[in-house]
């Protein structure tokens, strides 16, 4: 990507086994070096800011950490258990709190996760699978939920108090 470089933006292949790329013949100039197309997975920094002078610049890195997990939610801020569907020995499940009705989550895993809601809420599944080489936007729709509350009685409690029952 220019940013003063002169001409238009540069793409060039990425070996897929090293993570190995190269762009030859760029001018002099400030540019971004970004990953255009990668929007499903997620990055310890999705660009990092390069300025070639006379020399030629080597060692840009771009570090990818995981996948984004897309979300849409019935109700805001849903506890979920994350667990890799091929978990290593002794791989705990990791717990997040998904907070807005839309958004994403970035898992480290490549082999894909099972995201299992918590809480007291009933959803329409047990549990979810991400699958980063299909993603697609999880919908995590609670269909039943738990309703808690306290009557107030006077004191001292009324005789008939044991038989009272709340319903909706």
């Amino acid at each position: 990507d220019s940013a003063g470089g002169g001409g238009a933006a540069r793409v060039a292949p990425v070996e897929a086994s090293s993570g190995a790329f190269e762009l030859t013949e760029v001018p002099p100039g400030k540019y971004t070096a970004s990953l255009p197309g990668k929007a499903d997975w997620c990055w310890e920094s999705p660009e990092v800011a390069v300025e070639l002078t006379d020399h030629d610049v080597r060692g840009v890195s771009l570090r990818q950490k995981g996948y984004l997990m897309q979300y849409s939610l019935s109700h805001e801020d849903i506890p979920v258990e994350v667990l890799p569907l091929q978990p290593s020995e002794g791989a705990t499940p990791t717990m997040h709190t998904l907070h807005s009705l839309q958004g994403s989550l970035c898992l480290p895993h490549a082999t894909g996760a099972r995201v299992t809601p918590k809480g007291c809420l009933a959803f329409a599944q047990p549990s979810y699978v991400f699958d980063p080489e299909h993603p697609i936007v999880l919908q995590l729709l609670a269909r039943k939920g738990r309703l808690t509350g306290k009557i107030d009685l006077p004191q001292p409690t009324p005789p008939d108090a044991e038989g009272i029952r709340v319903g909706v």
